[in-house]
């Protein structure tokens, strides 16, 4: 799930419950984090089939590569929002 489409989805549903922004603030990151843990699970559960398995093809190989790229850049997404929400411009 990208961070921003994330947020998108989230704003309607803060609004309607009218919390204070310090709790909103809490529970974005708390999400963040979530999904960077799930994130960083998967990259590195990509990251011990690409060293362990000998019998890959070079077509297996680039796709577990593309995975794990694809996978990295969420997680990168996810701790700029934290970033963002913790040090706004």
């Amino acid at each position: 799930m990208e961070a921003q489409s994330y947020l998108d989805k989230i704003k309607p549903q803060i609004s309607e419950v009218n919390l204070p922004s310090q709790l909103i603030h809490d529970l974005v990151i708390k999400e963040c984090e979530i999904a960077k843990k799930e994130y960083m699970n998967l990259i590195n559960d990509i990251h011990s089939v690409l060293e362990h398995c000998d019998d890959l093809t070079n077509d297996q190989k680039l796709e577990y590569c593309t995975s794990e790229r694809f996978y990295m850049k969420q997680y990168l997404k996810h701790s700029l929002v934290k970033i963002h929400r913790c040090f706004p411009d």
